[in-house]
């Protein structure tokens, strides 16, 4: 088997032949598989909320940043299926190895363009995609989920970080706007006044740049 090439190594992994068969294949996958307390989602699901969210947002979002949005997990989660972001966190070896399968699947076997994103834009495909994270996991009252959805918003604050002034404030308004439901699906949790006081923060701090 090690006499094989990449390309057909992918192909007797999926069994894809065609880039919409590749992509088809990768919308499927299950997000949260390792999560009991989670529902699974689809990675075609995830996707498209993570970009409803940044025309929301940022209505203005260039062509190149909602191309690479689209294409932020697929096709390189219908390969590798979707290894839980702490996994990667904990080994930057594995990180490397897997971004770089990942590259190389999507751009020399199904055809991915690569595309320019500024600093900017890459901070705000960051802040939507770990928002999508945060508003799924509030819909459900589990502690696996409370903890995702704290995770996910220490994220979006730790990207926010670097968003120029009126799109911290664009994104302020959006997380103002769903304080409610996320402040809800914690109440009875261990730290949710103290959780709550801390979301409230970031969305002060966000507005108060520039």
């Amino acid at each position: 088997m090690n006499d094989l090439s990449f390309s057909e190594l992918c192909l007797q992994s999926t069994g894809c032949v065609t880039p919409g068969e590749h992509l088809m294949r990768a919308s499927g996958v299950e997000r949260y598989h390792n999560e009991p307390g989670v529902p699974s989602q689809l990675l075609g699901q995830h996707t498209w909320r993570v970009m409803a969210i940044l025309l929301t947002v940022w209505p203005d979002s260039s062509r190149n940043l909602m191309y690479a949005t689209q294409f932020h997990d697929a096709p390189g989660e219908g390969l590798t299926g979707d290894i839980p972001a702490p996994i990667k966190w904990g080994d930057k070896l594995l990180k490397e190895k897997i971004d770089a399968m990942d590259s190389m699947y999507a751009h020399e076997v199904v055809g991915i363009l690569e595309v320019d994103l500024e600093p900017f834009e890459v901070a705000r495909m960051k802040c939507a995609d770990y928002l999508e994270l945060a508003d799924y996991c509030s819909n459900y009252y589990t502690p696996a989920a409370n903890r995702i959805m704290k995770l996910g918003l220490k994220a979006v604050i730790s990207y926010g970080a670097s968003l120029p002034a009126a799109d911290a404030k664009a994104m302020a308004r959006y997380m103002k706007s769903c304080v409610p439901k996320w402040v809800d699906s914690l109440i009875g949790r261990s730290g949710a006044k103290q959780f709550s006081s801390d979301i409230h923060d970031a969305i002060s701090e966000l507005n108060s740049r520039g």
